[in-house]
Protein backbone atom coordinates (compact mmCIF):
# COMPACT_ATOMS: atom_id res chain seq x y z
CA UNK A 1 0.00 0.00 0.00
CA UNK A 2 1.52 3.50 -1.22
CA UNK A 3 0.29 7.37 -1.03
CA UNK A 4 -1.27 7.88 -4.40
CA UNK A 5 -1.07 11.77 -6.42
CA UNK A 6 -4.23 12.76 -8.88
CA UNK A 7 -3.37 11.63 -12.36
CA UNK A 8 -1.58 8.33 -11.22
CA UNK A 9 -2.14 4.84 -11.15
CA UNK A 10 -4.01 3.50 -8.01
CA UNK A 11 -4.47 0.66 -7.26
CA UNK A 12 -7.08 -1.07 -4.35
CA UNK A 13 -5.93 -0.46 -0.75
CA UNK A 14 -3.79 2.24 -1.70
CA UNK A 15 -4.06 5.59 -0.35
CA UNK A 16 -5.42 8.87 -1.75
CA UNK A 17 -2.63 11.88 -1.16
CA UNK A 18 -4.68 14.57 -0.59
CA UNK A 19 -3.26 17.96 -1.90
CA UNK A 20 -1.61 20.67 0.81
CA UNK A 21 -4.97 22.83 0.48
CA UNK A 22 -7.90 20.56 0.99
CA UNK A 23 -8.84 18.80 4.28
CA UNK A 24 -10.42 15.11 4.36
CA UNK A 25 -13.92 16.84 6.23
CA UNK A 26 -14.24 18.91 2.45
CA UNK A 27 -13.55 16.16 0.04
CA UNK A 28 -16.34 14.53 -1.89
CA UNK A 29 -15.83 11.01 -3.29
CA UNK A 30 -16.82 9.64 -6.22
CA UNK A 31 -16.52 5.67 -7.28
CA UNK A 32 -13.83 3.81 -6.85
CA UNK A 33 -12.93 5.48 -3.22
CA UNK A 34 -14.43 4.79 0.72
CA UNK A 35 -13.37 6.75 3.67
CA UNK A 36 -11.97 4.87 6.34
CA UNK A 37 -11.29 6.76 9.89
CA UNK A 38 -8.90 9.42 8.56
CA UNK A 39 -8.07 8.20 5.15
CA UNK A 40 -9.57 7.81 1.70
CA UNK A 41 -8.76 4.42 0.99
CA UNK A 42 -9.02 3.05 -3.16
CA UNK A 43 -11.34 0.06 -3.74
CA UNK A 44 -10.41 -1.01 -7.45
CA UNK A 45 -7.63 -0.19 -9.28
CA UNK A 46 -7.38 2.89 -12.17
CA UNK A 47 -6.43 6.31 -12.68
CA UNK A 48 -6.96 8.94 -9.68
CA UNK A 49 -9.23 12.01 -10.84
CA UNK A 50 -9.93 15.04 -9.16
CA UNK A 51 -11.85 18.07 -9.56
CA UNK A 52 -11.17 21.22 -8.00
CA UNK A 53 -14.60 23.13 -8.02
CA UNK A 54 -16.73 19.87 -6.08
CA UNK A 55 -13.07 18.62 -4.26
CA UNK A 56 -14.04 15.84 -5.77
CA UNK A 57 -11.88 12.78 -6.16
CA UNK A 58 -12.88 9.13 -8.24
CA UNK A 59 -10.74 6.58 -10.03
CA UNK A 60 -11.57 6.64 -13.69
CA UNK A 61 -11.33 2.51 -14.58
CA UNK A 62 -12.76 0.56 -17.56
CA UNK A 63 -15.31 -1.41 -14.94
CA UNK A 64 -18.36 -2.24 -16.55
CA UNK A 65 -20.72 -3.16 -13.33
CA UNK A 66 -21.90 0.13 -11.82
CA UNK A 67 -20.58 0.91 -8.37
CA UNK A 68 -22.89 3.23 -6.22
CA UNK A 69 -21.42 6.44 -4.98
CA UNK A 70 -23.50 9.00 -2.62
CA UNK A 71 -24.46 11.87 -4.59
CA UNK A 72 -24.47 10.68 -8.17
CA UNK A 73 -27.45 11.07 -10.69
CA UNK A 74 -28.47 7.71 -12.00
CA UNK A 75 -31.01 6.86 -14.29
CA UNK A 76 -32.87 3.32 -13.52
CA UNK A 77 -35.88 1.42 -14.49
CA UNK A 78 -38.54 0.62 -12.16
CA UNK A 79 -38.68 -3.05 -11.40
CA UNK A 80 -41.14 -3.84 -8.58
CA UNK A 81 -42.53 -2.45 -5.27
CA UNK A 82 -42.81 -3.31 -2.07
CA UNK A 83 -44.45 -1.53 0.90
CA UNK A 84 -44.11 2.24 -0.11
CA UNK A 85 -40.84 1.45 -2.07
CA UNK A 86 -39.97 0.87 -5.37
CA UNK A 87 -36.65 -1.26 -6.41
CA UNK A 88 -34.98 0.39 -9.39
CA UNK A 89 -32.57 -1.43 -11.26
CA UNK A 90 -29.42 1.30 -12.16
CA UNK A 91 -27.23 -1.47 -13.29
CA UNK A 92 -25.74 -2.04 -9.51
CA UNK A 93 -25.34 -5.51 -7.87
CA UNK A 94 -27.95 -4.82 -5.71
CA UNK A 95 -31.65 -3.14 -6.52
CA UNK A 96 -31.98 0.46 -5.52
CA UNK A 97 -34.86 1.47 -3.72
CA UNK A 98 -37.32 4.65 -4.28
CA UNK A 99 -39.56 5.78 -2.15
CA UNK A 100 -42.73 7.26 -2.81
CA UNK A 101 -42.80 10.46 -1.15
CA UNK A 102 -38.97 10.60 -3.03
CA UNK A 103 -40.61 12.76 -5.49
CA UNK A 104 -41.87 16.64 -5.82
CA UNK A 105 -45.11 17.71 -4.37
CA UNK A 106 -45.82 13.80 -2.98
CA UNK A 107 -47.90 13.33 -0.03
CA UNK A 108 -49.48 10.06 1.66
CA UNK A 109 -52.55 10.98 0.01
CA UNK A 110 -50.93 12.55 -3.41
CA UNK A 111 -48.33 9.82 -4.93
CA UNK A 112 -46.66 9.25 -7.85
CA UNK A 113 -47.81 5.24 -9.89
CA UNK A 114 -45.05 4.09 -11.30
CA UNK A 115 -45.18 0.64 -13.80
CA UNK A 116 -42.85 -1.91 -14.40
CA UNK A 117 -40.26 -0.28 -16.84
CA UNK A 118 -40.90 3.33 -16.18
CA UNK A 119 -37.38 5.16 -16.44
CA UNK A 120 -36.78 7.35 -13.53
CA UNK A 121 -34.08 10.22 -13.12
CA UNK A 122 -32.99 10.63 -9.65
CA UNK A 123 -29.95 10.93 -7.44
CA UNK A 124 -28.42 8.64 -5.01
CA UNK A 125 -29.07 9.42 -0.80
CA UNK A 126 -27.15 5.86 0.47
CA UNK A 127 -24.63 4.51 -1.39
CA UNK A 128 -23.25 2.26 1.76
CA UNK A 129 -21.27 -0.67 0.41
CA UNK A 130 -22.92 -2.65 3.18
CA UNK A 131 -26.20 -1.53 2.59
CA UNK A 132 -28.86 -1.19 -0.29
CA UNK A 133 -28.79 1.53 -2.32
CA UNK A 134 -31.17 4.50 -1.64
CA UNK A 135 -32.70 6.74 -4.62
CA UNK A 136 -34.32 10.36 -4.62
CA UNK A 137 -36.01 12.71 -7.11
CA UNK A 138 -35.73 15.22 -5.16
CA UNK A 139 -32.71 17.93 -3.64
CA UNK A 140 -32.26 18.84 -0.52
CA UNK A 141 -34.90 21.87 -1.00
CA UNK A 142 -37.45 19.31 -1.88
CA UNK A 143 -37.56 20.32 -5.79
CA UNK A 144 -37.46 18.10 -8.67
CA UNK A 145 -34.50 20.19 -10.27
CA UNK A 146 -35.13 18.48 -13.52
CA UNK A 147 -35.47 14.45 -11.58
CA UNK A 148 -38.24 12.68 -12.41
CA UNK A 149 -39.88 10.19 -14.31
CA UNK A 150 -38.52 9.67 -17.81
CA UNK A 151 -41.40 9.83 -20.65
CA UNK A 152 -40.68 6.43 -23.19
CA UNK A 153 -42.66 7.60 -26.06
CA UNK A 154 -41.09 10.76 -26.38
CA UNK A 155 -37.37 9.98 -25.77
CA UNK A 156 -34.60 7.59 -26.40
CA UNK A 157 -32.57 5.19 -23.78
CA UNK A 158 -29.48 3.76 -23.83
CA UNK A 159 -26.43 2.09 -22.29
CA UNK A 160 -22.76 3.53 -23.07
CA UNK A 161 -19.45 2.74 -20.82
CA UNK A 162 -18.85 3.79 -17.34
CA UNK A 163 -16.06 6.34 -18.44
CA UNK A 164 -17.46 7.37 -21.33
CA UNK A 165 -20.71 9.29 -19.53
CA UNK A 166 -18.33 11.24 -17.55
CA UNK A 167 -16.54 12.42 -20.72
CA UNK A 168 -20.10 13.70 -21.94
CA UNK A 169 -20.73 15.47 -18.94
CA UNK A 170 -17.42 17.65 -19.39
CA UNK A 171 -17.89 20.97 -20.39
CA UNK A 172 -14.77 19.93 -23.10
CA UNK A 173 -16.67 17.48 -25.06
CA UNK A 174 -16.19 18.20 -28.36
CA UNK A 175 -19.43 16.17 -29.47
CA UNK A 176 -21.97 17.77 -28.00
CA UNK A 177 -20.74 21.16 -27.97
CA UNK A 178 -20.50 20.42 -31.67
CA UNK A 179 -24.18 19.19 -32.15
CA UNK A 180 -25.27 22.80 -30.21
CA UNK A 181 -22.81 24.63 -32.74
CA UNK A 182 -24.75 22.67 -35.71
CA UNK A 183 -27.95 23.99 -34.23
CA UNK A 184 -29.20 20.66 -33.38
CA UNK A 185 -31.85 20.95 -30.59
CA UNK A 186 -32.30 18.21 -28.01
CA UNK A 187 -32.23 17.56 -24.33
CA UNK A 188 -29.35 15.23 -22.48
CA UNK A 189 -30.51 13.33 -19.13
CA UNK A 190 -26.82 11.61 -18.16
CA UNK A 191 -26.95 8.79 -15.49
CA UNK A 192 -23.23 8.06 -14.00
CA UNK A 193 -24.05 4.79 -13.98
CA UNK A 194 -23.63 4.69 -18.03
CA UNK A 195 -27.15 5.48 -19.17
CA UNK A 196 -28.35 8.46 -21.32
CA UNK A 197 -31.72 9.61 -22.21
CA UNK A 198 -32.20 12.09 -25.12
CA UNK A 199 -35.56 13.95 -26.02
CA UNK A 200 -36.40 16.68 -28.46
CA UNK A 201 -39.25 18.76 -28.86
CA UNK A 202 -38.20 19.92 -32.57
CA UNK A 203 -37.88 16.88 -34.74
CA UNK A 204 -38.28 12.83 -33.67
CA UNK A 205 -35.22 12.21 -36.23
CA UNK A 206 -33.20 14.47 -34.34
CA UNK A 207 -33.33 11.77 -31.15
CA UNK A 208 -31.85 9.36 -33.10
CA UNK A 209 -29.26 11.37 -34.83
CA UNK A 210 -27.85 12.63 -31.27
CA UNK A 211 -28.09 8.94 -30.09
CA UNK A 212 -26.17 7.43 -32.92
CA UNK A 213 -23.51 10.09 -32.44
CA UNK A 214 -23.01 9.42 -28.97
CA UNK A 215 -23.05 5.70 -29.34
CA UNK A 216 -20.54 5.68 -32.07
CA UNK A 217 -17.99 8.47 -30.46
CA UNK A 218 -17.68 6.12 -27.46
CA UNK A 219 -14.43 5.06 -29.13
CA UNK A 220 -13.27 7.63 -31.08
CA UNK A 221 -10.72 10.40 -31.03
CA UNK A 222 -11.06 13.30 -31.43
CA UNK A 223 -10.24 14.03 -34.52
CA UNK A 224 -12.98 11.17 -35.46
CA UNK A 225 -15.64 12.56 -33.39
CA UNK A 226 -14.67 16.10 -36.01
CA UNK A 227 -15.19 13.59 -39.14
CA UNK A 228 -18.75 12.72 -37.86
CA UNK A 229 -19.95 16.13 -36.85
CA UNK A 230 -19.30 16.54 -40.44
CA UNK A 231 -21.48 13.58 -41.83
CA UNK A 232 -24.04 14.59 -39.04
CA UNK A 233 -23.82 18.46 -41.07
CA UNK A 234 -24.40 16.59 -44.28
CA UNK A 235 -27.82 14.32 -42.80
CA UNK A 236 -29.26 17.96 -41.44
CA UNK A 237 -28.92 19.79 -44.26
CA UNK A 238 -30.49 17.17 -47.14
Amino acid sequence: MCEVEVDDVIFGGDFVKLPENIEIEDVNLGPGLVKKTDRIVCTHSGILNFKQKKSLFWVNSPQKRYIPALGDHVIGIICGKIGDYWKVDIGSSRYASLGVLSFESATQRIKPDLKNGEIVFGRLIQADPDMEPEMSCIDAQAKSSGMGVLSSTDGAYFSCSLNFVRSILSSSCSLISGLHKLGVSFELCVGLNGRIYISSTTDPKIIMIVANAIRNSDTLNNEAIQDLLQEIRKTLNK
